[in-house]
């Protein structure tokens, strides 16, 4: 659900949570943002619609917030649903592929129909590996190729060999009924 603030006189936001929070900026004008995490970044910016918030869980961060009115979403997520990987706590990173999935997310929050539940579902779950590829600690570089482990490979070639036959017997099966259904 987005939420929107004003904060045409000084702001105060206080984040001191046992989960992992993401806030991402949808809309609205922010003049000034002075942000500090304990032990951590600080620093004053201006957000853009996209940037994403990062306030791993159990540390202290707050804000002064100075703009009209700004739309955020704020996500809460687990440390076991990213894998127990250690957050990068920041500011301002834009991230398209979140801000515009949070949008489409919320378009379908009211759907009940199997389309709607199963966009929902999928694009949760893109959300979700995008944040712990993208925003923990210890992962390659973004840049650099990513290597499964020889046991990770062996599954998914075992897989695709499974795919690939099961399509390919399909096909065979769907040929031969081609064949039957000509002849007759």
């Amino acid at each position: 659900m987005a939420i929107c603030s004003r904060v045409t006189t000084p702001t105060r936001w206080r984040f001191n949570e046992p989960h992992h929070t993401f806030v991402v900026h949808h809309a609205g004008r922010l003049r000034t943002m002075r942000f500090e995490y304990e032990d951590g970044p600080r620093g004053t910016l201006t957000l853009q619609p996209g940037d994403v918030w990062v306030i791993p869980a159990g540390h202290r961060c707050g804000a002064v917030l100075v703009g009209d009115s700004i739309e955020y979403v704020q996500l809460t997520v687990s440390e076991r649903v990213l894998g127990h990987g250690q957050l990068r706590p920041g500011l301002g990173f834009n991230d398209p592929l979140v801000h515009e999935s949070v949008k489409r997310l919320r378009s379908l929050v009211s759907r009940t129909d199997v389309t709607g539940l199963l966009m929902r579902e999928s694009l949760g779950e893109a959300v979700r590996l995008h944040l712990r590829d993208q925003y923990t600690l210890g992962r390659p570089d973004a840049g650099s190729p990513r290597r499964l482990t020889a046991r990770s490979a062996a599954i998914a070639a075992s897989r695709v060999r499974r795919r690939s036959s099961s399509a390919a017997c399909s096909a065979a099966r769907s040929a031969a009924a081609c064949r039957f259904s000509s002849s007759a």
